[in-house]
């Protein structure tokens, strides 16, 4: 499977910088098990420099990275350079409503019970093309 990753919020969690739990761990079971990673994350160019150190701190600095500028250029991007997903993972359910191919199999990671309760108040229909998740122990059940 080709599986496209987001960063923040994703693998590293953005209020104190540190790595969510198993998301490294995993991403290593996933390369392990023959998958390919790619990052596709939503960031000013400061912020890609310190995304690649991090990536690299953390042992993921093989990983190729594609950085956009605005949430809704990561599918656009992936269609333009022909990259064909089997699976996205990301934090943002609006960047996921942009992959609009019925063919990816998109993870919402989300902890945050307002914007959870929210999706599920105001547009509780995008939930069905979504697996909701809370941790990277739930990704891997879905995936492997």
């Amino acid at each position: 499977m080709m599986i496209g990753i987001d960063i923040g919020n994703t693998i590293r969690n953005n209020i104190d910088e540190s790595v969510l739990e198993y998301a490294v761990e995993s991403i290593n079971e996933l390369i392990n098990a023959g998958h390919e990673i790619i990052i596709i994350s939503k960031c000013k160019k400061e912020r890609q420099k310190k995304s690649r150190k991090f990536l690299n701190e953390i042992g993921l600095g093989d990983i190729k990275c594609y950085f956009v500028l605005h949430d809704n250029e990561k599918y656009d991007l992936l269609t333009r350079k022909n990259i064909v997903l089997d699976v996205m993972i990301d934090d943002k359910m609006k960047v996921l409503d942009t992959f609009t191919n019925e063919n990816i199999r998109k993870i919402w990671i989300n902890t945050n019970e307002k914007k959870i309760q929210g999706r599920h108040k105001y547009d509780p229909e995008s939930l069905n093309s979504v697996d909701h998740v809370r941790t990277w122990y739930e990704i891997m059940d879905l995936l492997l």
